[in-house]
């Protein structure tokens, strides 16, 4: 969040050209502190799963035409049966069981957060690495660019992250998250 909010200041104060009553000094350092936080969480993610060998969030070898099966059928149904057409899906086979992530999870929504997060940290490190290694004009412009478009789409599913977190269905689960157990009525009811 404090990425997004210091990034989104940076680039609004760039296109109005006004000056700020907050030192911009002070935001860049917010920002590259909050970006560190990001490089360090990320690497320490990674880390985890792959001592692990987590594979939860991966659709499994040899699995991907199961998976958009599975996908098809947990999209709203004019969504699924226009990807199950496109791929000659058969929806009239029943839906494979999910695990512990959903489909839709698996196959659209952890992939996009790999992709913003990834772009925004390589393009934030190439522009970081310009105050020590000169970088043309035009490559920066182009990497600015994807960066700022990189950091839309991080602020769009961290919206929907809240959006699906926060729900009153699921506010069993916040405890959850602290306790390691869930209520026995709520598993009943889902």
């Amino acid at each position: 969040m404090l990425l997004i909010a210091t990034g989104g200041w940076q680039y609004i104060k760039g296109l109005i050209a006004a000056e700020t009553p907050i030192y911009m000094g002070t935001v860049y350092r917010i920002h590259y502190f909050a970006a560190t936080l990001l490089i360090f969480a990320t690497v320490a993610f990674l880390t985890d799963w792959w001592l692990r060998g987590e594979r939860g969030l991966t659709p499994g070898k040899g699995q991907s035409i199961r998976s958009l099966r599975g996908l098809a059928h947990e999209l709203p149904k004019p969504f699924g049966t226009i990807l199950a057409y496109g791929l000659g899906l058969d929806l009239r086979r029943p839906a494979p069981p999910t695990e512990q992530f959903t489909y839709y999870e698996r196959l659209i929504s952890f992939p996009l957060w790999e992709l913003s997060i990834g772009l925004v940290m390589l393009t934030g490190i190439i522009k970081a690495v310009r105050y020590i290694y000169p970088i043309p004009g035009d490559v920066l412009y182009w990497v600015s660019a994807v960066h700022v478009g990189a950091g839309v789409l991080l602020a769009m599913k961290l919206v929907d992250h809240l959006r699906y977190v926060l729900a009153p269905s699921r506010w069993a689960l916040m405890a959850t998250m602290a306790t390691g157990w869930i209520p026995e009525g709520f598993v009943k009811r889902f």
